[in-house]
């Protein structure tokens, strides 16, 4: 499904399709204002489709190969249709005749790949082009590489017809700004890259790309690799060596093939099965292009090893847990499994499941992954 995010429609003006100079000179503010900030490029997009006579502007950054799993930036168009999108991305006729001359820089007017007959009769005008009231449209490709580009699209109706020459010349001449805009957007996400290696020097730190290969990060994260617990080398996928670890990893891959990806942890465990670290993983940029441009981040955070009765002692404090409470949360840091934790303390599961729902809420917490990082905090002070 796709990730979108909608923002209230734009007024559509009427009248001279030039822009001022000022007005020009403004669009160009907002645009590259937009590298790092979304208002700004919102009104960029906002002012583009009043300019042209646009009800609806959209930037997409696309997935080529997986066209449903492409990201949006919109306006004038709500989630329900957003959603109806998603569905359809991958009937797209003018994408389908666009695609043999993609290149950063390249000015797609969908009039002239498409007859409006031929239009009217595709899967997508009728699944949905004819629900949001379009017939034409007008894009430039900001960046591409591979099986990912950026595309800025203007839609308009039939009732207020193709675009003119002057919208093309506009977007003729906004085009290598647009590609400049987005080339800049990726260097300041590289160096936001390079900051946070900086800052987690202490953690193994893996950047990865849109494909999940291992293209960046930082030595704590090679350490990581040299002592098994992931395998693979830098330009390709990791493997985690344990198998209950190896599941949890192809699950969030599955989930965020799906089109969106909240942070997750996972349990990391070393090769014999002992748990040794979490991992959290989050997405870096949803808009990274280019198979050097980091996608996900991971953050591995060995387990620090701690003298078990002070920390016992500390979650008595901290948490009210009594002594049957603690022993199961100490067993769970040390096992990472529930099973295992109740098979070392000689209890039955439902005793056990009892026991983690009172700590849960004692603690504050909702999932084990949860409870066993701020267990891992707290064990730094008693470390």
């Amino acid at each position: 499904m796709a990730r979108f995010t909608c923002i209230s429609g734009c007024g559509i003006t009427s009248g001279d399709r030039v822009p001022t100079e000022f007005q020009y000179d403004k669009l160009l503010v907002d645009l590259y204002a937009g590298c790092t900030d979304r208002q700004g490029m919102s009104g960029f997009m906002r002012a583009l489709g009043e300019l042209t006579g646009s009800h609806i502007t959209t930037l997409v950054h696309a997935d080529l190969d997986n066209p449903s799993a492409s990201s949006l930036l919109t306006i004038g168009a709500g989630p329900n249709e957003i959603l109806s999108w998603s569905e359809h991305a991958g009937d797209n006729p003018w994408m389908q005749r666009y695609l043999p001359e993609i290149h950063a820089g390249g000015v797609c007017n969908g009039d002239a790949y498409l007859t409006r007959k031929e239009l009217l009769a595709s899967l997508y005008y009728d699944g949905f082009l004819r629900h949001i009231d379009t017939q034409h449209s007008l894009g430039i490709c900001a960046a591409h590489e591979q099986s990912r580009a950026a595309f800025l699209m203007l839609c308009r109706s039939g009732r207020a017809g193709a675009y003119e020459e002057d919208c093309l010349q506009l977007f003729q001449r906004l085009a290598p700004h647009l590609v400049n805009a987005f080339a800049l957007q990726a260097q300041f996400e590289y160096v936001d890259a390079q900051a946070v290696k900086l800052a987690y020097r202490q953690r193994g730190l893996f950047l990865l790309d849109a494909a999940w290969n291992w293209i960046g990060g930082n030595d704590a994260a090679e350490d990581i690799v040299a002592a098994g617990w992931w395998r693979g080398r830098r330009g390709t996928r990791l493997l985690a060596a344990h198998p209950a670890t190896r599941s949890a990893w192809q699950a969030l891959q599955r989930l965020a093939g799906q089109g969106g990806m909240p942070l997750q942890v996972i349990p990391v465990h070393d090769p014999v099965g002992q748990l040794v670290a979490f991992a959290s993983v989050h997405q870096h940029s949803a808009n990274a292009i280019g198979k050097q441009m980091p996608r996900y981040a991971m953050f591995v955070r060995p387990l620090k090893p701690a003298p078990l009765e002070p920390l016992a002692s500390h979650l008595r404090q901290l948490f009210a847990l009594t002594g049957a409470e603690s022993s199961l949360v100490l067993a769970l840091r040390v096992h990472g499994d529930m099973l295992l934790a109740s098979k070392a303390l000689g209890i039955a599961g439902s005793s056990a499941r009892t026991r983690l729902q009172s700590i849960y809420e004692k603690t504050g917490m909702h999932r084990q992954a949860d409870l066993m990082m701020m267990i891992d905090a707290l064990a730094e002070t008693v470390a």
